[in-house]
Order: structure tokens, then C-alpha cells, then sequence
């Protein structure tokens, strides 16, 4: 007898790869009501996730970056094994869509005036946020504030674009990569 509310697939579920021929296949989602219309008392699923956020994770408190667990696996939040993780196109999107999102964010908290440049140079800024993180003075996006940011603010593209094209970050992407933003970030138009 199910007690109490029954909790139903969340949308992220939907993005695991999980068997649905044999229910014997099926294991612990079918116990924790995660498949089909098996369910269980909202209570019982609680206590089920309570016990695995402490089991996991130091005072029950996800790790919000990657770390190696006790056996070398490189795990992150309630001990989600990322070496073995598989995840489908949908939701390689889905993250994609709020990564980007994440990334113009922070560079429009951190450096307003980006909002004045026209839409190409706007997008260059997002992907190099996104690429290489918004950092801070010696790293990241921010690193290059004292430079090329700065010609970049008062418009002078062309010695903005020169400075991202002669940096650590050019040499570490491939020549593509880095001559496609650079000439974005100098013509305001997109690479051919």
C-alpha cells in the first residue's frame, strides 16, 4: 500500500538511459518510483534520498565541483559518478542552452557596457566566457580587462582583437577557434 503522495519521474529522468524491457532489469528504479507508474510514498522517497545525501556527500551537503572519490572515480554533487556517466543529445542541450545562459549572465553582471557592443562581438564575448569562465585577474575572461576588454570598451576592435590573437588563450585553442573570435571581435561579423 503506497502512503501519502506519489512522486512522479522528474524531467531530468528522462535523460538517463534506463532498460525497459525486463522488469527485473529495472532494480532500484522501479523501487524508488522512478519508471513507469510504480510509485511510493513521498515520505519513503525522502528518507530514501535523505539517507544517500549523507551516505555521499560530507554533512549531507552536495560537492558542487568534481572531485576524486576514495577509489580515484571523479564524482560531483551527491556522488554522481562522472567516468561512467552517459547522457543523451536532448540533455547535452539542455545543459548547453544553460550554460550559455549562465555565461552571458555573469559577463553582463560583471561588465555591463558588453550590452553597448553589437550583437557579434556580444556572442564572441559569451563563448570565450564560456570557454575559458569569467575568472578574475589572472585568469579567465577577466584576465584580460587591463587589455583588450578595455580596447575593447572604447571601440578599438581591431587592437582588442590583436591582443586576444597574441595570448595563452590563442595558443591553447586551435588556430581556428581563435582566428573565427578574433575576427569576430574586430569586424563585428561572423567568420566565413
Amino acid at each position: 500500500m503506497v502512503l501519502g503522495r506519489v512522486w512522479t519521474p522528474r524531467p531530468f529522468v528522462e535523460g538517463l538511459k534506463i532498460p525497459r524491457s525486463d522488469p527485473a532489469e529495472l532494480g532500484a528504479f522501479c523501487f524508488l518510483g522512478w519508471v513507469g507508474n510504480v510509485g511510493m510514498s513521498l515520505s519513503s522517497r525522502e528518507l530514501i534520498l535523505q539517507d544517500l545525501r549523507f551516505a555521499e556527500s560530507p554533512g549531507g551537503v552536495p560537492v558542487l565541483t568534481s572531485y576524486q572519490d576514495t577509489k580515484g572515480v571523479w564524482t560531483i554533487g551527491h556522488g554522481r559518478n562522472l567516468q561512467t556517466m552517459e547522457i543523451t543529445a536532448e540533455l547535452a542541450e539542455e545543459w548547453l542552452e544553460e550554460d550559455a545562459n549562465t555565461a552571458l549572465r555573469l559577463l553582463v553582471a560583471r561588465l555591463p557596457w558588453v550590452l553597448t557592443l553589437d550583437e557579434t562581438r556580444l556572442r564572441a564575448l559569451v563563448e570565450l566566457t564560456f570557454s575559458m569562465g569569467l575568472g578574475n585577474r589572472t585568469r579567465g575572461l577577466l584576465s584580460f580587462e587591463r587589455g583588450s576588454l578595455d580596447k575593447l570598451r572604447i571601440g578599438d576592435y581591431e587592437g582588442a582583437a590583436h591582443g586576444f590573437a597574441h595570448s595563452k588563450w590563442a595558443a591553447d585553442v586551435k588556430a581556428k577557434r581563435a582566428g573565427r573570435i578574433c575576427h569576430m571581435l574586430a569586424t563585428g561579423e561572423d567568420a566565413e
